[in-house]
């Protein structure tokens, strides 16, 4: 497991790219990379960590503090040795993946990972509702006029973002800094006016190539100008961006307690897949790992990564340990405002969920998309 480069983010974005397909699970996307690297491509670069069998990019993770959102290559999709290793790499807190305690795994891909972490006393997380849009057909016109953003309208995109998801950290410098970034080389960004035109809804789309699936994500409507449909509109609009890029199908995925994001992608002709949830890591009352436990168990040698996969071990004065930690998202889990509910009973020898590890309380009206996606934000989730 190593820390990416900015030298090595084109190939990271390639291998990404090329595990996108229609019928797999909705995983991290070159978009989610793309979405990061408004930050630059150091700060992306240092929350990446990568996974390699004989020079060979197998698993990518993006850390965004306590959560890590993990994507496989379809052809270890059912191996047990590569599921070991990243499940011990993200117990095992000397590897800098994860911090000590309470943190969520996003592993929607993977049968052997996913067993793996279940076995392991991974508990459940918040569901999420993943959808997807046939771009075979062509898509139906939207109300809004729309213009795909440049540098004359890049004010336009910003204010709308920042009106739509009030914890933003978007800057018209910001989206120079992602529009001059490697996943942007296959992105647009879209600005949709009212008849009197004035800004109203933006989105920004990332395809992963020609017959792949693309990802519609940050997506939002004007706090000024919601219930009109624009969310609808916008979400149109994307879905044709991405089919004129060449995209085989859209892809979003938002919280399922988020009706009204639901709602609204449901409106502009998305399909919903069942729910998914991810993993959260229960605090151990000892420092032995599960899958330490397991290997105990039956004999395994533990301080050889079975194999192959590349595992080295980092110093604490490590390129991981030593990087800045990298700015708070908005759309993270640690900035998402917590429900109404009261927090369940936790479990034995379990930490008890945050407030930012609960999902968003519904939204009223189905303009008022607050969530958008994997991470978005539930205040902007990709703010």
């Amino acid at each position: 497991m190593r820390t990416a480069t900015t030298n090595g983010l084109g190939a990271v974005v390639m291998a990404l790219a090329s595990w996108q397909r229609d019928g797999l699970p909705v995983q991290l996307h070159p978009g989610d990379l793309g979405w990061q690297e408004r930050f630059g491509a150091d700060v992306l670069a240092d929350s990446l960590r990568i996974w390699s069998r004989d020079e060979e990019i197998v698993a990518i993770g993006l850390v965004d503090g306590d959560v890590i959102r993990m994507a496989l290559a379809p052809s270890v999709d059912q191996q047990d040795d590569v599921a070991r290793v990243l499940v011990r790499d993200l117990e095992d807190s000397s590897t800098g993946v994860l911090p000590v305690g309470g943190a969520t795994v996003e592993a929607r891909f993977g049968q052997a990972f996913r067993s793996l972490l279940t076995s392991s006393g991974w508990q459940p997380d918040e569901p999420w509702t993943p959808l997807r849009r046939d771009l075979a057909p062509a898509v139906e016109d939207c109300s809004l006029r729309i213009e795909t953003v440049g540098p004359s309208h890049a004010e336009d995109r910003v204010i709308v973002q920042r009106a739509a998801f009030p914890n933003s950290t978007l800057t018209v410098d910001r989206w120079h800094t992602m529009t001059a970034g490697i996943a942007y080389q296959q992105a647009r960004c879209l600005v949709g006016y009212d008849a009197e035109g004035v800004p109203v809804a933006a989105v920004t789309v990332w395809s992963a190539g020609p017959g792949k699936p693309g990802l519609v994500e940050p997506m939002g409507v004007h706090r000024d100008h919601r219930g009109c449909g624009h969310g609808r509109s916008i979400t149109l609009a994307g879905a044709a961006a991405l089919r004129d890029l060449g995209s085989s199908s859209a892809l979003v995925a938002t919280p399922s307690s988020n009706e009204g994001a639901v709602a609204t992608y449901t409106a502009a002709g998305f399909g919903a897949d069942p729910d998914v949830t991810d993993f959260r890591r229960p605090a151990f009352d000892t420092g032995m790992r599960v899958v330490d436990r397991a290997e105990a168990a039956d004999g395994s040698n533990e301080g050889r990564p079975p194999g192959g996969l590349s595992r080295p071990a980092l110093a604490s004065g490590s390129a991981i340990n030593a990087n800045p930690q990298p700015p708070m998202l908005a759309g993270s889990r640690r900035s998402q405002p917590a429900p109404t509910a009261a927090a369940p009973t936790p479990l034995p020898n379990l930490r008890p969920p945050t407030a930012e590890s609960l999902p968003a309380a519904p939204l009223e009206c189905a303009d008022q998309l607050w969530t958008l996606d994997h991470r978005t934000a539930v205040s902007e989730r990709r703010t």
